[in-house]
């Protein structure tokens, strides 16, 4: 089983995602004789869940891949960190998206993650962890700490880097493998499909699951192939790469070049073996862009070549980018350009005001852009802005407009919970239900928002006749609380997106007094250290929306149902005593 542990399913990390292109390169990479690859796309890149979720949607499920066109793709991702250098990390899909949504803050450069706090976060999930390239230049993986290289599950055998220096990058890799004791496994690193197949890691047995690969690996059960003309495959990839990039800086549709078969396409030219070096043929790009020539030697565009009208868009995208703006559009854009989050929550109305033009003038801008509308036009705005926090999420949902917010947060509202229905473990529902009927007290902990529902956990409970307990929310009277907290006891905590560091103690400190320990979560794969015996999902929205309590409040009142079904007329019994005491007090109370 041949298998490319490291590639990537975009040209370039700026560029939007295309269908054609990534299914091109499945293809291709299928064609060039691999069984399987790890996709491991840059974790900034733009459009990066469009791009799994397209794979997870349209693939056929085996195992832990997603079969395309015969090829098995494992998912995955390539991160940066902040001493310097890439990290791969591998694993089921679901959990490579939810990594993904959660490095958000830190897709930057400047506000990458150091490796320690990143190795933390990977261990909350089933994930391989591996060293890209770790000798690469411009890397620092094998200056970490002993600690931090102790956390890697294996090392990457870079084709690129083989095309460079064979005999440097096999010592070196190998050294560090041999060092580590970890395997070392060969993936080309390619955006495109011509370098597939100068590394490849031959296995012996076939898998289609993370534990088997990782069995497979530590068995040493492979060898590594490297092609005869590695360096020429690698070399002639990044003269593709850089002109189709090209291309698409020049307004050109660099997808259509390269998969169009009518002869207009830049096409690739093949030296045979002790030839001269790779080049692009001459040949004109398509209608798309007419100003564009190719140089046949340097593969770049020509000298002669002049620069395409397009107009300057001041950073962002549109369905349709004009030849040119007019004065009043540019000042549109400028406006937009330099007010970017006033731009998301204003009306067209306010806009047309703060810019004195009328409203016509400002659909009309839109609809030349290639938008439906005002509406449309914001949220081509939105896509684009990067904003932080609770900042962001609320834009995000803002995202319908003024005028259907009220039905649009309704929707949303049912699509939460929904959602929760259908990613909700029953039997995790019934197991809290038994343990709350059991515990002889149970104990609630939350922070922030999260207190509101664990008032509302606490007033059903109560009046059904359970015998509850808050513990205080943050500082030393959490460990105070702990004390009282007895084997028999259930303690339920609140930790959507992530369980706080007085969740994380009070869970540690559950595992050695022995009570029962339920949480509730908006996350689908369970956190390594310490884990809750009982875990409930549920979904509040993605990650850059406003983040939603109706689900967790569905939840809760589900469970009140539940208990007090179970608890029968003893339930009934004591809500007949507090409404008895209400009829007895009412003139007082």
């Amino acid at each position: 089983m041949y298998v490319d542990f490291h590639t990537h399913g975009k040209l370039a990390k700026y560029l939007p995602f295309s269908v054609d292109y990534t299914l091109w390169l499945l293809r291709e990479a299928r064609a060039s004789g691999l069984d399987a690859i790890c996709l491991t796309e840059h974790f900034n890149t733009r459009g990066f869940d469009e791009v799994y979720g397209y794979i997870a949607a349209q693939g056929t499920p085996q195992g832990d891949a997603f079969v395309l066109d015969g090829l098995k793709v494992f998912p995955g991702m390539e991160t940066d960190i902040a001493e310097g250098g890439h990290v791969l990390s591998i694993g089921p899909m679901e959990a490579i998206r939810e990594l993904n949504r959660r490095l958000e803050p830190y897709k930057e450069k400047g506000h990458f993650l150091p490796f320690a706090k990143l190795a933390r976060l990977f261990d909350e999930y089933p994930v391989l962890v591996g060293a890209g390239h770790p000798f690469r230049d411009d890397g620092r993986i094998p200056e970490l700490p002993p600690e931090g290289l102790a956390r890697f599950d294996f090392l990457d055998l870079n084709g690129k880097d083989i095309a460079e220096n064979r005999q440097r990058t096999e010592a070196l890799t190998y050294g560090l493998g041999q060092r580590l004791q970890i395997p070392v496994v060969a993936g080309s690193d390619t955006h495109q499909a011509v370098q597939y197949g100068c590394v490849r890691t031959c296995f012996e047995r076939e898998f289609d699951t993370f534990s088997a690969l990782y069995e497979e690996m530590k068995a040493r059960r492979y060898r590594i192939a490297v092609h005869d003309e590695a360096a020429f495959r690698v070399k002639t990839a990044g003269l593709l790469k850089r002109s189709l990039k090209e291309i698409h800086a020049l307004g050109g549709d660099y997808v259509s070049v390269l998969l169009s078969k009518g002869g207009a396409n830049l096409r690739l030219c093949w030296r045979p073996k002790g030839g001269p070096e790779p080049a692009f043929c001459g040949k004109r790009l398509p209608r798309a862009c007419p100003c564009v020539e190719y140089c046949p030697q340097t593969g770049r565009p020509a000298e002669k070549s002049r620069p395409c009208d397009k107009e300057n868009t001041m950073g962002f995208s549109f369905p349709h980018t004009p030849d040119k703006f007019t004065a009043t559009e540019k000042t549109i854009l400028e406006y937009r350009s330099s007010h970017r989050d006033e731009f998301l929550f204003m009306t067209i109305g306010q806009l047309s005001a703060a810019l004195n033009i009328s409203e016509a003038t400002v659909s009309r801008f839109a609809r030349h852009v290639g938008c439906e509308d005002f509406k449309h036009l914001k949220q081509v705005v939105m896509e684009q802005t990067v904003q932080k926090g609770a900042a962001q999420k609320l834009s995000n949902t803002l995202r319908s407009g003024s005028g259907e917010l009220l039905r649009h947060c309704m929707d949303q509202q049912q699509f939460n919970l929904q959602k929760t229905l259908e990613l909700l473990d029953q039997k995790e529902f019934d197991r809290a239900v038994q343990a709350m009927l059991a515990a002889r007290r149970i104990f609630i902990h939350a922070k922030n928002a999260s207190r509101s529902l664990a008032q509302l956990l606490e007033f059903r409970r109560r009046r059904i006749g359970l015998d509850v307990h808050t513990i205080p929310a943050g500082g030393s009277e959490v460990l105070e609380g702990l004390i009282p907290i007895q084997r028999d006891d259930l303690v339920i905590l609140f930790g959507f997106s992530k369980v706080s560091s007085e969740g994380r103690a009070i869970l540690d400190y559950g595992k050695e007094a022995g009570f029962t320990t339920l949480l509730f979560t908006a996350r689908l794969y369970p956190e390594k250290e310490p884990p809750a015996d009982i875990r409930l999902f549920v979904y509040r929205g993605e990650e850059n929306e406003y983040h939603s309590m109706s689900a967790p409040a569905a939840v809760v009142d589900a469970l009140v149902i539940a208990l007090s079904a179970q608890m029968g007329e003893k339930a009934v019994a004591n809500l007949e005593a507090v409404q008895k005491l209400k009829e007895r007090y009412r003139k007082l109370i």
